[in-house]
């Protein structure tokens, strides 16, 4: 029998301590002065629901997430100091204390590209031997790194800091290390909803038998059978065939940031300044709502509309870029001290910042085909592939603004979140539609979480979309339960994806753990011990989290979801 849990998990967004709550007020105070701030049109955009700001409470104050690279940040060479036992305790409080600073200074998410080769670098830089007592002292280590991060709540004075740790490509004894360490700890752990963890998948090192890591992506896949995470990066898709593995990163539920005007095509020290996502149901309904518009000619409208929304978002993003590029940089203490992006912070920040991204997202893909044409994308081919046309058309415009304004602009595949229901409510006070009674709109292109498609057919049909959108995008494939007994299907599932060119893959089920024995499975009273105080964990956005604290769009979509058969 597996041990009580005795701690209490909270979601990162509540603010219930004083700090917090300072926090918060300061925050709701700030956005209703951004939106005084900003042009008229645009704050009308907001309020109406066209479109959604994120972080609206950094605009014009912090860029957004960011990958760091430890080993060219400035005080990393601090750590090789003492015997090797005191150069990895150095090492991994050094993780500890970019995330503490750089937390505090940034509106999103933070991510190791490399996490397995950075300590295996630094391993060889500091001459650590990798003894059997070194790699012992580092599986400790890092067991707490987790456990820090899992638990932590001091951003903010109450938040988590979210954290993705990107690996899988090293084939050193160290890095394969703390893969197998880090996996393990992930598995065998009551529950560990925080690092997202991120496999990267690639031909030639782990993605076949014959493969150097061949043996712990089959660890990965068996962890996700239990946890969920990791999840999968594939290398090896159209999207990054002409980047270089090892500088891919997923940050945050699906950021990414690749290609540079400015310099190499890496995600290393660079992120994401801001994004805003456009509510394309808002655009069908008011183009179902005109009488004029036929049918045939609804599609047509559809490109033109969401062109003009599209237009006044990039202008927003614009405005938001020159004013965080008109903040002193005393604002940024720690990308100062540490050095973190590939150009240091200086005076003019135009020269760090015009580096990272600047997204224009969307959500409800599907809803949208609903309200135009009484049909849905996973039954009509014809209608799949003229949404295939509309997100290609979707990032061509975004490809014409890196080249009007001559910064990184990208196509986000939005994650739903808070938004799926604030759009949704927004209209459903203007609009009757059978979509609307759900209570959410469907992440970005993704099929309909209660469509009933196998495994297979969902990313046959999300495939297509992944390429265009360049600032980030996932797949996810919906199981009944926990399949702990059943790895070689996710294997399979995954290397599906990969074929399908499935950007980034995630496995979803329910997971359900009693507080008071432990037992983990998928019920409504605890089975071994008849408690009905049980965590529900689930995964909201690319994140795990607790189910009594998803906000209201996501408690109704994941009350909707329907598993995805393995069945042809």
């Amino acid at each position: 029998m597996k041990r009580p849990i005795s701690y209490t998990a909270n979601n990162a967004a509540k603010k219930d301590t004083f700090v917090g709550m300072l926090y918060e007020k300061g925050v709701q105070q700030t956005k209703n002065e951004i939106l005084t701030q900003i042009e008229l049109d645009a704050r009308r955009l907001y309020e109406e629901g066209y479109i959604h700001i994120h972080d609206l409470e950094a605009y014009g104050l912090t860029y957004n997430c960011l990958s760091l690279d430890v080993l060219n940040s400035a005080k990393i060479n601090m750590c090789n100091a003492g015997n090797d036992f005191e150069k990895i305790l150095n090492i991994v409080e050094y993780y500890k204390e970019i995330i503490s600073n750089i937390g505090n200074e940034q509106s999103g998410g933070i991510s190791f590209a490399n996490f397995d080769h950075e300590i295996s670098a630094l391993f060889s830089r500091f001459d650590i031997a990798d003894s059997e007592e070194n790699l012992n002292l580092l599986a400790l280590s890092l067991k707490k790194f987790l456990n820090w991060i899992n638990k932590t709540r001091t951003r903010y004075g109450e938040e988590h800091y979210y954290v993705t740790l990107n690996m899988g490509l090293d084939t050193t004894t160290v890095g394969r290390h703390v893969i197998k360490v880090i996996i393990n700890e992930l598995s065998e752990s009551d529950f560990m909803l925080r690092p997202n963890i991120v496999i990267k998948v690639k031909k030639g090192i782990n993605a076949s038998l014959s493969d150097a890591n061949y043996d712990v992506l089959r660890q990965a896949i068996q962890c996700s059978c239990k946890r969920m995470n990791p999840t999968y990066l594939n290398c090896d898709s159209e999207s990054f065939s002409e980047f270089d593995g090892m500088k891919l990163s997923i940050m945050g539920c699906r950021t990414n940031v690749s290609a540079n005007l400015f310099g190499d095509a890496t995600s290393i020290e660079r992120g994401n300044i801001a994004n805003i996502s456009i509510n394309l149901p808002r655009i069908a309904f008011e183009i179902v709502g005109n009488k004029s518009i036929p049918i045939g000619a609804r599609l047509t409208f559809l490109y033109k509309k969401w062109e003009e929304v599209a237009d006044k978002a990039s202008q927003i993003l614009l405005d938001r870029f020159k004013k965080t590029c008109r903040q002193d940089v005393s604002l940024f203490p720690a990308n100062n001290e540490y050095q973190l992006w590939n150009t240091p912070f200086e005076n003019d920040l135009v020269d760090t910042l015009k580096n990272g991204t600047l997204s224009v997202g969307f959500i409800g893909l599907s809803e949208t085909i609903e309200i135009l044409f009484d049909k849905k994308i996973c039954e009509d081919e014809g209608v799949w592939r003229q949404t295939i046309d509309f997100v290609k058309f979707m990032r061509k415009k975004m490809d014409q603004n890196t080249s009007r304004y001559n910064l990184n602009f990208s196509l986000l595949a939005t994650s739903g979140e808070g938004i799926s229901s604030r759009f949704l409510d927004i209209d459903k006070g203007l609009y009757s539609h059978a979509c609307l009674d759900k209570g959410y709109y469907t992440n970005s292109f993704h099929t309909e979480v209660d469509s009933n498609v196998s495994a297979f057919r969902k990313l046959e049909l999300e495939g297509p979309y992944h390429k265009y959108c360049n600032g980030g995008s996932i797949s996810y494939v919906e199981l009944g339960e926990a399949p702990i007994h059943n790895p070689d299907a996710l294997l399979s599932i995954l290397n599906y994806a990969m074929e399908n060119d499935i950007n980034y893959l995630g496995f979803n089920f329910p997971l359900d753990i009693c507080k008071k024995c432990g037992h983990e499975g998928f019920y409504n009273s605890c089975p071994n011990c008849g408690s009905s105080d049980i965590y529900r964990i689930r995964r909201v956005s690319g994140y795990l989290e607790m189910l009594d604290n998803f906000g209201k769009g996501k408690l109704n979509e994941e009350n909707n979801r329907r598993k995805n058969h393995f069945g042809a």
